[in-house]
C-alpha cells in the first residue's frame, strides 16, 4: 500500500482486495483512505473517497462485500463502491442495522445473493434484490443455543451455510470450538428457513484463541 493505516478492514470482490481505513494521527487528523489491490496484476491503486454526503464522517473500519460492490459503514451509514462506474452510493438505511449492527458483529456471509449476518445470538439475513426484505433465519431446529458473547464466524459451504462458534470452559480454561451445517430454504412469504443437517463438537483448543477468518477449500 502506499500509506501506512492506523486501522483498516478489507474485503475481496472478483479477485481484487479492497481497503478501507484511516491513516495519520487518530486524535487529530485522521482521513479516511481506500485502495485496492489487484491480484492479477499485483498493483495497488488508489480509490476514489466515499460519497459526497460521508466525505471524511469517519470509516467504522468494518467492511464487507456481497452484490459485487465493497460496503463500508461510516458514521453516517454504509456506502457501497460500484467499481464499474467508479463511484460511491449510499444504501438503503435498513442495511446499516442489518449487516452491522450496533454491537460489533464481523460475522457474515452471503450466499445465492443473500446477506447473512450473526448477532447477539441469532442470524439475521437481507435481500437487496427483494425490496431491500431483511427478516430471522428461522427454523434451526435442534441447535443449540449459542453462548452469551460466543465468537461466531459464518461461510458458504456450497449453498449451505455453515456455523463455527466457541464456548468457554470455566473449569478447564479452554474452548470448544462447534460446527454446525445449516441447509437454507426461501418460503413462498419470503422469509428464510434453515433446517440443522448436522451440527458437532469438532475441537478444544486454549481459551487465548480467537476466530480470524473462516475459508472453505475445495479439493
Amino acid at each position: 500500500m502506499h500509506e501506512e493505516l492506523t486501522s483498516f478492514s478489507a474485503s475481496v470482490v472478483d479477485r481484487k482486495i479492497y481497503v478501507a481505513g484511516r491513516h495519520g494521527d487518530f486524535l487529530k487528523n485522521s482521513l479516511d483512505s481506500f485502495a485496492v489491490f489487484d491480484t492479477a496484476t499485483q498493483i495497488w491503486d488508489s480509490m476514489p473517497n466515499t460519497c459526497s454526503k460521508t466525505k471524511d464522517s469517519g470509516l467504522q473500519s468494518r467492511s464487507a462485500c456481497f452484490d459485487g460492490k465493497f460496503h463500508v459503514d461510516t458514521e453516517q451509514g454504509v456506502v457501497a463502491y460500484n467499481s464499474k462506474e467508479s463511484r460511491w452510493d449510499l444504501t438503503v438505511p435498513s442495511l446499516d442495522s442489518v449487516l452491522f449492527p450496533n454491537s460489533r458483529s464481523d460475522s457474515y456471509c452471503e450466499i445465492e445473493n443473500v446477506v447473512y449476518v450473526f448477532c447477539g445470538g441469532v442470524v439475521t439475513w437481507y435481500d437487496a434484490k427483494v425490496e431491500a426484505t431483511w427478516g430471522f433465519l428461522k427454523g434451526l431446529i435442534g441447535l443449540p443455543k449459542f453462548p452469551p458473547g460466543c465468537s461466531c464466524r459464518l461461510v458458504d459451504y456450497g449453498g449451505h451455510m455453515v456455523v463455527l462458534w466457541d464456548e468457554i470452559l470455566p473449569s478447564s480454561g479452554d474452548k470448544m470450538i462447534w460446527c454446525a451445517e445449516i441447509a437454507l430454504e426461501r418460503r413462498e412469504n419470503c422469509e428464510m428457513f434453515g433446517k440443522i443437517e448436522w451440527f458437532d463438537h469438532v475441537l478444544t483448543v486454549p481459551i487465548q484463541y480467537n476466530f480470524v477468518s473462516v475459508l472453505v477449500a475445495t479439493v
